[in-house]
């Protein structure tokens, strides 16, 4: 009679190249040993592994923590400037949201959350909403608004000149 043999299961790897605290691979990496460096571990199409982790922390239920914005906005490839110009707040303030420092409003984080998911699964209107909102407020709109009929009853807004 064969004695059944226990075997381990595959240890998961604490993924700290994200930046996150709590990620962690149960597959999708190769660990080797090298004489020179010890034990290296490589993972499989990081890429493809950073848009699964962006999209979980953007539906999460929970407030995001200052690493998990940090990643978000890394990997939209967004400076801080960038980011603090598209939430209209002071870069210094993202920098604080980053270092847990000050909670990130609900609102920011809304939008935040929003762009990532348009852009890795949408289909890119509500970027392209926010990048044409941050364009007008750049250029100064008018403060006064103008406004026409088109067909009885039917206004849209206008330009006087």
């Amino acid at each position: 009679m064969k004695k059944a043999v226990r075997r381990k299961p595959p240890a998961l790897y604490h993924y700290r190249e994200s930046g996150l605290d709590n990620v962690y691979l149960k597959d999708g990496f190769i660990r080797e040993r090298d004489a020179k460096y010890g034990e290296l571990t490589s993972v499989v199409n990081t890429g493809e592994l950073h848009k699964v982790i962006g999209a979980q922390l953007a539906a999460q239920a929970n407030a995001l923590n200052g690493k998990e914005i940090r990643f978000l906005r890394k990997e939209l490839n967004l400076s801080q400037r960038v980011l603090a110009q598209m939430l209209g707040v002071d870069e210094q303030t993202v920098a604080r949201w980053e270092k847990d420092q000050i909670p990130m409003p609900r609102g920011n984080q809304l939008v935040l959350r929003s762009y990532y998911l348009d852009l890795q699964l949408g289909d890119g209107k509500f970027r392209k909403l926010v990048e044409t909102l941050i364009a007008m407020d750049e250029q100064g709109a008018s403060k006064q608004k103008s406004f026409e009929t088109i067909r009885k009853g039917v206004w849209r807004a206008c330009v006087v000149q």
